[in-house]
């Protein structure tokens, strides 16, 4: 039996095996194998045929917040298991609404919780930017969303005449000496400093100034992390380790 992990998000899709580790790697990290990387509006039983090698008995643990992903997915691995918050999946609930959470905040907790500690701030970097917050007995308190630093960059083009479309970049200067490098500096550095007062500001707030571990994950969480000097550790698959802590808390030893 072998175990495969989807990440379903707005814009990409994550395909992982699970890898064969020792155990002082399950207890670190997890075993993620090679990431494939799909693009959502393509993903389905063709996209995914070309990237797994689908054997009898296997097994599929995946989130989405796309809702039509499930059917694709039960359609091409059969024996599947969705991250769902009603289960047992190793996190609380300091929050009146559980069931409007996205599965990839529910990963993140769970990632760090299991991989790291708590009490923490999950700083995620997508089409979206999530900010959440786990208290010191691993319960989700709650948190903060924001656009994603290419949406941001995509909003420019989108809703001006003469801007054109603009990637963002690692680094950056802030006085740029073209229109592009202009919109970098502004796009880049200005969601850094979105990033940055939004944690102080939770910082101050639900911890009482009182600095706790700070964990980024997220594809786009390049574009802010170097030289920011806020975060405690980095994981761009960081859904991706929170859905394999699950399956080992769901299915045990047949991932051994």
């Amino acid at each position: 039996m072998r175990f495969w992990l989807i990440d379903v998000g707005n814009t990409f899709t994550k395909i992982a095996e699970v890898a064969e580790v020792n155990q002082r790697d399950k207890a670190r990290k997890g075993g993620i194998g090679k990431v494939e990387r799909i693009p959502t509006s393509v993903f389905g039983v063709s996209a995914m045929e070309r990237v797994v090698r689908r054997k009898a008995g296997d097994v599929c643990v995946f989130c989405s917040v796309v809702p039509w992903a499930r059917e694709c997915i039960e359609q091409f691995f059969g024996n599947v298991s969705e991250l769902n918050w009603k289960e047992d999946i190793g996190i609380g609930f300091d929050y009146p609404r559980p069931e409007t959470l996205g599965a990839d905040r529910l990963a993140n907790a769970i990632a760090c919780k299991v991989f790291y500690r708590v009490p923490a701030i999950i700083v995620s970097v997508g089409t979206a930017a999530t900010f959440d917050i786990l208290d010191a007995e691993g319960n989700f308190c709650g948190g903060a969303i924001a656009p994603g630093i290419e949406l941001l960059a995509d909003a420019l083009y989108e809703r001006t005449a003469l801007l054109k479309r603009v990637s963002p970049v690692e680094d950056c200067r802030v006085v740029g000496k073209s229109t592009e490098e202009a919109i970098q500096a502004g796009v880049t550095i200005g969601f850094r400093g979105l990033v940055r007062e939004i944690v102080n500001s939770i910082i101050e707030e639900k911890f009482s100034g009182v600095r706790p571990f700070v964990l980024g994950g997220g594809g786009g969480i390049r574009y802010v992390s170097r030289g920011m000097g806020i975060f405690d550790a980095i994981e761009q698959e960081l859904v991706l380790h929170g859905l394999y802590a699950y399956a080992r808390r769901r299915f045990g030893s047949l991932l051994d």
